[in-house]
């Protein structure tokens, strides 16, 4: 089962100091999100069926799985440069 990601954790270091340390709950996003999309939902239903007709919008209805489907693979998402100095650490859990 794919699951959106939780949480993101970010730190900063530079010259040996850590400047930023922090850890950001995206699941707290997450609910009112889904109330945005079902509360919308039959606007869009509406002007889906209303511009059927076009290329375009068959292309963006097809897309939302997938573009679900990237959303939910960024779970464990790492991003770790380091040089002499600086460090950037970046996780998506």
């Amino acid at each position: 089962m794919m699951l959106p990601p939780a949480t993101l954790r970010l730190r900063v270091v530079e010259n040996g100091r850590r400047k930023i340390a922090l850890w950001l709950p995206i699941f707290l996003l997450w609910p009112p999100l889904l109330l945005l999309i079902v509360a919308s939902l039959p606007l869009i239903l509406v002007l889906a069926l209303a511009f059927w007709w076009h290329p375009m919008t068959r292309k963006v209805v097809k897309s939302i799985v997938p573009v679900f489907g990237a959303i939910c693979s960024l779970r464990g998402f790492t991003i770790d440069i380091e040089d002499e100095e600086d460090e950037v650490f970046i996780k998506i859990t």
